[in-house]
């Protein structure tokens, strides 16, 4: 009797197994050729907009980069009714490695205006060239970078009779620095290292768990960035790329999501430059004229001259229009919940004009501002549970209470020149990042530039010394815990401060 009804039910149950698993697929809808559509998938903006994507977001694997060749790879996908693209991969070429490159960077591009056909959105196969630029080539052996110089400290090839210099840079084929930077010199045939600098990987001060993040880089011996520095989240992935000289950015600086795709491209240490910032499906921002600030990951606009919104319709043109800017925050009235910030208004000729309102959307936080081409007239900002702050200036950093004069003389006047720097004859310039805390007092000390060990302690008593003498920064009349960094220079025969 088992077996009778055991029989049957196997082969009832292998039916509708069956078409449970298959009826998807004969549901899925048709992949149409471009040439069997009205009108065909196409990136929103056009292709221009799509290659402007792919070359901020291309990673050339370190080992094509040595041979300095531009390498083409292609890649396919579907471009889905609602603009995603799917199913991409690449069609082999002589570099696995770019093939998956250029996968991954195709696939995070999701803003596509998708194939029409008989007046209905439907799916498109496209396939499309994904160009890895040439570059100066070098030398990739073992896991490090050998770049070679010549007395000037002009790039040459392997074996040329100009080199004088090399220089050996260990880093993995993405990139990502993994052990010291070496400077040889060329004497009597022979190399001798001249500078090492040393290696860096640390967390962020004071985070642990897995959603610290991570410093990697150089730092010289008085404890300065140089060349690249990375900061990554726990697993890896890049949050922000930067090459820093002197111990500040330099060039390009680039910020990424948590997807792997890039948010923010630009080169903050001009006067002033473009500055392209992305969507996370990577449908274009904001294009922005910016100049430079302190903060190297903050470049705020001096000019807007275009948005567009995540559908790729575009508010703002040539510096006029109307914008508004998302975030996810904390709610001020339940710390627990996350809610939405937004913030709209116009710009004209590039400038917030008018009336801007921001507000969380739980109400927590409100903020009316009134601007008149770019410069805040009046701000009203209130928080919950809080009274209705005025204000006449979106931002101010903090100063010192009476002022940089004061501050100059307070330093001079309270500053020794410890004996053992004397001795050593050590002199230079130390730098003493801080916090201005919300009530003028001072915290979270660091020696961001040493000099020695006498005169960074030094520094460090000098400026807090200074704890309780600030006015903090302000953020829409509130006041609010900011960083700041102080540079002592300290001289053998005199001394003086910045």
């Amino acid at each position: 009797m088992k077996q009778l009804s055991y029989q049957p039910f196997m082969k009832i149950g292998g039916i509708v197994l069956l078409l449970i698993v298959t009826f998807p697929l004969l549901a899925q809808e048709s992949v149409y050729q471009h040439f069997e559509v009205d009108s065909v998938a196409q990136p929103r903006g056009g292709l221009p907009f799509l290659n402007m994507f792919i070359q901020a977001n291309l990673r050339k694997p370190v080992p094509e980069q040595a041979t300095g060749k531009a390498v083409r790879t292609t890649v396919t996908g579907i471009v889905e009714a609602d603009g995603r693209i799917t199913s991409v991969t690449a069609i082999p070429s002589a570099s696995p490695d770019m093939d998956k490159e250029a996968v991954r960077v195709f696939s995070l591009f999701n803003a596509w205006q998708p194939a029409q056909k008989n007046g209905v959105a439907v799916r498109q196969s496209v396939t499309f060239p994904v160009l890895f630029k040439a570059n100066d080539p070098f030398v990739y052996r073992d896991g490090i970078k050998i770049e070679y110089f010549d007395a000037y400290r002009n790039p040459v090839p392997e074996g040329n009779d100009q080199i004088r210099y090399k220089q050996l840079t260990p880093m993995t084929a993405d990139g990502i620095p993994t052990g010291d930077m070496i400077l040889y010199g060329k004497s009597k045939g022979a190399f001798e290292a001249l500078t090492r600098i040393p290696f860096v990987r640390k967390a962020e001060k004071n985070e642990t768990g897995p959603d610290s993040i991570v410093y990697v880089g150089y730092q010289t011996a008085n404890r300065t960035w140089y060349g690249p520095q990375y900061i990554l989240k726990q697993d890896g992935d890049r949050l922000r790329y930067a090459n820093y000289k002197d111990g500040h950015p330099t060039g390009q600086t680039t910020t990424y999501y948590s997807n792997g795709a890039v948010q923010h491209a630009g080169e903050p240490n001009k006067e002033t430059q473009s500055v392209l910032t992305w969507y996370t499906n990577g449908q274009l921002k904001q294009v922005w004229t910016s100049s430079k600030t302190d903060s190297p990951t903050e470049v705020m606009p001096v000019k807007l001259d275009a948005f567009w919104s995540e559908d790729g319709k575009k508010l703002v043109d040539n510096g006029n229009g109307s914008a508004y800017y998302e975030y996810q925050v904390q709610s001020l009235k339940d710390p627990a919940q996350i809610v939405t910030f937004r913030e709209e208004g116009r710009y004209e000729k590039g400038q917030k004009q008018g009336r801007w309102i921001s507000r969380y959307s739980d109400d927590s936080y409100y903020v009316d501002e009134t601007f008149s081409k770019g410069t805040l007239k009046l701000g009203r900002a209130k928080q919950f549970g809080e009274d209705t702050l005025t204000y006449t200036a979106v931002a101010q950093v903090p100063t010192f209470e009476s002022g940089p004069a004061d501050l100059r003389a307070f330093l001079w006047k309270t500053a020794q020149y410890p004996a053992d720097a004397r001795q050593d004859r050590a002199e230079g310039e130390v730098f003493v990042s801080f916090v201005v805390c919300e009530d003028g007092t001072l915290c979270n000390y660091e020696v961001t530039k040493s000099v020695h060990p006498a005169l960074d302690q030094e520094a460090l008593r000098v400026v807090k010394a200074t704890s309780g003498h600030w006015k903090p920064a302000t953020r829409h009349g509130k006041k609010v815990r900011t960083g700041f960094s102080l540079p002592i220079e300290f001289f053998y025969v005199t001394k003086r401060f910045n």
